[in-house]
């Protein structure tokens, strides 16, 4: 039987939490109940501590910590050393104590041995056990109910031991009850990880201190403290901040426990606690309707669904009176003039952003914030991605590695540089008070003028010159030419290594009034010091969306190396030939095309062939027209575009196979007279050089080098190739014919001889299809017109 909770006696408990949280953990354990008359006894481990105390001390616990995912009471450890063994010991545990006959339950298990491998079979050994052991005492047997069950047992194995425990949470302390579900949040960061970056960066230390001269038993915010979340997604991060400055117990809002159905449940004593939380939360909402909210907290997204729900969760939690919440570009924030601050902040990587290439433009955001206030700011993010160094100036002063989910992470804080006395997990010197004591909002500039301190744009340095200079003499060229896509910066500055290419959202389609940055890094030489040129890299990724009015989220770093192998369209990532949800459309000449910043090196479409395609444009009418090394098919929309007779695309890649016949359908080319082959080019070629079908139009921009292993043991060198190919592809052309030809190696020089002994004649047009925007770079591509000699 179950000892009388009227006794107080002890049992022995462990609250889970991620790891890296166990010091936070230990010490929220310590200050649970301030009128114990001795500490608990605490024993911090990995990913967890385990405390022995009363069923009191076990019910704050539950209450009350911040960071425990579950709070577990154990019952026993009992011999697991092989299937039986386990069966035997947890049907002798007197689990009649704990649940009634006609209750439900669930098993988790979790480890494993030599002899016990699958967790499934462990919790199904575990099942049985506690099943047979009711139908041999009491004729019946609980059921098995996986969601909200009566009791959820906790078996954990290490070695050849089984603790046995019960959940007293049944469901993870995460689920506080304030959250919205949305489907414009994913993957959004837990409750429990917020306030234990909350906690490691000392916020419970600067919200919670009591005002100096106070002479309130409830402890009150310095209002010269302020926090900052400006990526904040779903505003769990600010929201987990209110509730720690306004005192609330975060399991408050819950509508579940799990020890509600367990027959040790002692329901006095949890109603009590639960009137004291409450009492304890109406003080402080009545303290600050008395005397105004000195709680400094501040959310913004550029996304306008994250805000919204952001603000309808902190509403559901109590708090949206004390958090000003805001859509914003990070870019465009500028911080509060006066205060000591905290950021904190879950940059969106992995799942929130479609790319981890737009990764670098957030974080040079997130270090020009912390540079503006490198006195008074501690900085605090989670992320994954070591990059984030390069950007805020170097390595964090304090890194905790942690998972959210089961993702790796980690949690890394950068402390003020002042002698304030603010730096995080620092008490507040209560004392500081600047005019009315309420740190001022950030606020968010408009246009690129207005663009914020953060941004930095009104500086007087080269690339800020240049870089204006050239968005406004291109800008008029765009206008001028029809042009919604162009190259603004090409490595004008030598210092200043990138491609800054624009993107302008269709009209008349969900992608309008949208604006993207591709910014290509070209890879700084082996002498160039690399830290020299990463700040370069994060001055240009912090000052180019200011100036060409482009949010910090719509900006794509790519970096290109100047390599002899690979493929000519690299993927960033590898995943199926699906739309990309982060797909989005751009005209070009009127026509309609697909562009995807996310997912491969390149985005779609090739800026410096625009004149290439009108020429195919030009060239196309009446013609049966042939595209070879197709990739998205923008040159077959160009040669329909045209008045071809037919149009076939070819390319090896299924992915691009797919693009190409979407970039057609929306530019409405449908029919019989538009083909499209997934195949090997060069063998495709080989089988076809001698049918008797012949082509007016030929179009083939091959890679400069590709070893695909769909290729077999065959490999292609544009250098070597190019020749033998260019004489095949003569013998399909009509008399009249014409095949033109694009390659982009730089150093490329056609093989003369050779194809004038196959009576092929070759002229360079290159210098007609290099756009304005791409003077600097005449060689970024080669161009010919390639015919038979007659």
């Amino acid at each position: 039987m179950m000892p009388d909770p009227a006794h107080k006696p002890e049992y022995e408990f462990y609250a889970t939490c991620s790891k890296g949280a166990e010091k936070v953990l230990a010490q929220e354990l310590q200050q649970l109940n301030p009128e114990r008359r001795r500490p608990l006894r605490i024993r911090p481990l990995t990913a967890g501590v385990a405390f022995f105390g009363t069923l009191d001390d076990a019910y704050r616990a539950l209450l009350y910590l911040r960071v425990a995912s579950r709070v577990l009471l154990v019952l026993d450890r009992v011999d697991a050393s092989n299937a039986d063994a386990l069966y035997e010991g947890v049907r002798a545990l007197p689990w009649e104590d704990h649940v009634a006959p006609d209750g439900t339950i669930a098993v988790d298990a979790r480890g494993a041995n030599d002899e016990l491998r699958d967790e499934r079979f462990i919790a199904l050994k575990v099942k049985d056990a506690i099943c047979d052991r009711f139908v041999e005492l009491k004729g019946e047997r609980p059921s098995v109910q996986r969601e909200r069950p009566n009791l959820r047992i906790n078996v954990a194995l290490r070695n050849n031991k089984a603790t046995v425990a019960l959940d007293l949470a049944g469901e993870p302390l995460h689920r506080r009850g304030y959250r919205v579900s949305s489907g414009a949040i994913v993957a959004p960061l837990r409750e429990t990880l917020a306030a234990t970056m909350l906690e490691l960066a000392g916020w419970g230390a600067k919200a919670c201190g009591k005002t100096k001269g106070s002479d309130s038993s409830v402890a009150s915010v310095d209002p010269t403290v302020f926090l900052l979340d400006p990526l904040c997604g779903s505003g769990t991060i600010v929201i987990e901040a209110a509730l720690i400055a306004l005192g609330r117990a975060p399991g408050l809002l819950r509508d579940f426990w799990g020890f509600e159905g367990w027959l040790g449940h002692d329901a006095d004593l949890w109603n009590s606690l639960l009137d004291a939380a409450d009492e304890q939360a109406e003080q402080q909402e009545e303290l600050r309707q008395r005397d105004g909210s000195p709680v400094s907290l501040f959310a913004s997204d550029v996304d306008p669904a994250s805000v919204d729900v952001a603000r309808e969760s902190a509403k559901r939690a109590g708090v949206a009176s004390y958090i000003q919440f805001e859509v914003a570009d990070i870019s465009n924030i500028t911080l509060p003039q006066s205060g000591h601050g905290l950021l904190v902040t879950n940059p969106p990587y992995g799942e929130r952003l479609s790319s981890s290439s737009q990764l670098p433009a957030l974080y040079a955001a997130l270090g020009q914030l912390k540079t503006t206030a490198a006195e008074t700011l501690d900085l605090v993010a989670i992320t994954p991605d070591d990059r984030i160094d390069i950007y805020l100036g170097g390595t964090s002063t304090q890194r905790i590695d942690t998972y959210n989910g089961s993702l790796e992470t980690a949690i890394r804080i950068w402390k003020a540089t002042g002698g304030t006395g603010q730096g995080a997990g620092q008490d507040v010197d209560s004392s500081v008070t600047q005019g009315s004591g309420q740190a001022t909002a950030p606020s968010a500039g408009q246009g690129t003028k207005n663009n914020g301190s953060s941004a930095r744009i009104d500086e007087d340095t080269p690339f800020v010159n240049r870089l204006r200079k050239m968005a406004t003499h291109r800008a008029k060229w765009a206008r001028r030419a029809g042009v919604s896509c162009y190259r603004v910066y090409d490595a004008d500055l030598p210092d200043y290594a990138v491609a800054i290419d624009l993107y302008q959202g269709a009209s008349n389609t969900p992608s309008e009034d949208q604006r993207w940055l591709h910014i290509s890094e070209y890879e700084p030489p082996a002498e160039i010091d690399q830290q020299r040129a990463a700040e370069r890299l994060a001055d240009v990724l912090r000052i180019a969306p200011g100036i060409l009015d482009v949010p910090t989220a719509n900006v794509f770093l790519k970096q290109r190396k100047r390599s002899k192998g690979g493929e000519q369209y690299a993927q960033e990532y590898r995943k199926d030939g699906s739309p990309s949800s982060q797909a989005h459309l751009i005209r070009e000449s009127g026509h309609l095309f697909e562009v995807d910043f996310a997912r491969y090196l390149d985005t779609g479409i090739f800026l410096d062939h625009r004149l290439t395609r009108a020429l195919l444009q030009d060239r196309a009418f009446e013609n049966d027209c042939l595209n070879l090394f197709a990739y998205t098919g923008t040159a077959s929309v160009y040669m329909a575009a045209g008045g071809a007779h037919s149009v076939t695309t070819i390319d090896l890649s299924n992915t691009y196979d797919e693009w190409a016949k979407r970039n057609m359908k929306r530019n409405r080319f449908r029919g019989n007279q538009y083909q499209f082959v997934q195949a090997d080019v060069l063998r495709w070629v080989e089988e076809h050089r001698h049918d008797a079908e012949k082509y007016g139009l030929i179009f083939v921009d091959p890679p400069t080098f590709s070893n695909s292993a769909r290729m077999g043991s065959r490999t292609w060198d544009v250098k070597r190739d190019h020749a033998e190919l260019l004489i095949a592809l003569s013998r399909m052309l009509t008399p009249d014919g014409v095949v033109v030809f694009s390659c982009n190696l730089r150093g490329f020089k056609p093989d003369r001889a050779t194809l004038e002994k196959a009576k092929v004649h070759i002229e360079n047009i290159t210098k007609s299809t290099i756009p304005p925007d791409f003077e600097r770079t005449q060689r970024i591509h080669h161009c010919y017109l390639v015919t038979k000699v007659k």
